[in-house]
């Protein structure tokens, strides 16, 4: 089990050691965005699955959500990277498909028409992220009482 003690490396020191600041490359950016995909769902199983343990106070879910409202604020550049990236590929006259119904061209544009009404959906997204990680911030379970 990885150690997850107090003392234990950040969340940003790790990624920066698998994946080194101007070390980029192709590969690593798939490797983290798979990562990124697999840790969602080992979210989703352990507040599934273990819920009391993975969640096990107020605290715990707000951090959850204050994490994943930083992720949302943090996606937008990310899809407009590949936004631009997409216009640059649609440019490009080597850009080909192995597609019999459409033109590489068309497919780039539906990428990028996709990719922009994702921006717009994440605004939303992380208005109400960070609603209710506000909310659930300012909870606590109160086991000192003596009854």
């Amino acid at each position: 089990m990885p150690d997850l003690s107090a003392s234990s490396r950040s969340a940003h020191q790790v990624v920066a050691e698998r994946y080194p600041f101007g070390v980029f490359t192709g590969e690593h950016t798939v490797a983290a965005a798979r990562e990124a995909a697999e840790l969602v769902r080992y979210l989703n199983i352990a507040t599934l699955d273990r819920s009391g343990e993975a969640l096990p106070d107020p605290n715990t879910a707000a951090a959850v959500l204050g994490a994943l409202n930083t992720a949302c604020d943090w996606l937008p550049q990310l899809l407009a990277q590949l936004l631009q990236r997409m216009h640059d590929f649609a440019g490009d006259p080597d850009l080909a498909t192995g597609s019999s119904t459409d033109t590489a061209s068309a497919l780039a544009a539906r990428a990028m028409a996709h990719l922009g009404l994702a921006q717009d959906a994440l605004s939303p997204l992380a208005r109400e992220l960070r609603a209710a990680f506000a909310a659930a911030d300012r909870l606590y379970l109160d086991t000192d009482d003596e009854d």
